[in-house]
């Protein structure tokens, strides 16, 4: 279920924190949510993420990044010193 506040405002409470705890636990197609990176990377663990380009971390592992149980600990480095675009 994906809505806006406002499209929330005559929802009971309750209801809406139903709703709001699943999307916490289960995936968009329903399947429940397994964050394995908890097991294995400690919350002062931290963590590099190495990117051949901007925006690359993103698209190849956003929801990785997302399940990073310490996210200030995540650094990114980029491969590339911006030579070479559009000028």
């Amino acid at each position: 279920m994906i809505c806006d506040e406002l499209a929330t405002y005559e929802l009971k409470v309750k209801t809406l924190k139903y709703y709001q705890s699943l999307q916490q636990s289960i995936d968009l197609a329903g399947n429940p949510k397994i964050n394995k990176f908890a097991k294995e990377i400690g919350k002062l663990d931290k963590v590099l993420i190495i990117s051949p380009h901007p925006d690359d971390d993103v698209i190849g592992m956003g929801g990785t990044m997302e399940m990073m149980p310490n996210k200030s600990n995540v650094k990114i480095l980029y491969m590339t010193n911006g030579d070479g675009g559009i000028t």
